[in-house]
């Protein structure tokens, strides 16, 4: 019987496991000829398995030949069409930046009470007018914006957040919540001194110190608000991590709601792909890396495979 390695995230009931499955210190997890199904795959979630090997007849094993000459142009016209409609996106977006700067700014020095719905009317308006959902994460690729990296950071994680509820099929109203924590997340920065927040070179311990107390500057704005309370958690639990190594109180696993995982997850995502004032833009594809690296233990796992599988497969067929 011919073999091959599957992702664990596309496994299906019915499967057969070909290979022993052992944990990372060597125990058996699952032995050769197990049948897959919920339970088995909750199981290779649970020890952060992200592949193995299944049994397959030997015509499976057949790859239909690539015709290049015959996929490159719609390649090419894809990326024409990408291009006149990231130059539209491109206007709307620093539009909507420049409104979520007011409004944010006002919810911060309580110069007036604001609608979270109407802060919310623009970004929810991109994602349900970008089918598919990749098309939101490709146009932020590129944005081009001279705004504050807080005002763009927040705008992009509600967009990354609400991407990720899409493919986690939450309801619309959950969508719409994750999205307020993704525009409300870092709120607490405003607040931060600006030459230590915009500092180009390494910070000191001390500096370091006063950027951490952010997630606790951001929950005293709007804890007294009436939202919902998942909102104020994603403002003070976004660094923290799955195995604890997070701040400000050093929370895990089930302590930590999807939305805050969520948040985590999109936070992390933007930081990377966008410039900062001590590093270089870094690809989606080094974002991936990084997270395949380090990422299973630190951000949850069946919410991070269905992230990176989903941008993966986005990128198949594209420049």
């Amino acid at each position: 019987m011919a073999t091959k390695s599957i992702l664990t995230f596309n496994a299906k009931n019915g499967m057969v496991i070909a290979k022993d499955v052992v944990t990372s210190s060597g125990n058996l997890l699952l032995p050769a000829g197990t049948v897959v199904d919920s339970t088995i795959k909750n199981t290779l979630f649970a020890h952060t398995i992200l592949n193995f090997e299944i049994e397959i007849n030997d015509e499976d094993m057949v790859l239909p030949p690539i015709q290049l000459k015959e996929n490159i142009e719609p390649i090419r016209e894809l990326n024409v069409l990408n291009r006149i409609e990231a130059a539209h996106y491109n206007e709307l977006y620093n539009e909507a930046i420049d409104f979520f700067k007011t409004d944010i700014n006002s919810i911060v020095f309580q110069t007036s009470q604001i609608d979270l719905n109407i802060l919310l009317d623009v970004p929810y308006q991109i994602i349900q007018n970008n089918k598919p959902t990749m098309n939101v994460l490709e146009m932020l690729m590129n944005a081009d914006t001279k705004a504050d990296a807080v005002y763009a950071h927040s705008f992009n994680v509600a967009l990354i957040a609400g991407v990720i509820g899409e493919w986690l099929e939450m309801s619309e109203s959950e969508i719409s919540v994750l999205m307020i924590a993704g525009l409300l997340h870092d709120i607490g920065k405003l607040l931060l001194p600006q030459d230590v927040f915009n500092k180009a070179g390494k910070l000191t311990d001390t500096e370091y110190k006063i950027i951490k107390t952010h997630p606790m500057l951001g929950y005293n704005i709007i804890k007294d608000i009436d939202i919902d309370p998942r909102i104020k958690e994603c403002a003070l639990y976004h660094h923290e991590r799955c195995d604890g190594s997070g701040y400000p109180e050093n929370k895990k696993g089930d302590e930590l709601s999807d939305f805050v995982k969520i948040i985590a997850i999109a936070d992390v995502y933007d930081a990377m792909i966008n410039k900062r004032s001590y590093r270089r833009a870094r690809s989606p594809f080094e974002a991936v890396s990084m997270f395949e690296t380090e990422g299973f233990h630190k951000f949850d796992t069946k919410i991070l495979l269905t992230f990176l599988n989903r941008i993966l497969s986005a990128y198949i067929n594209t420049y």
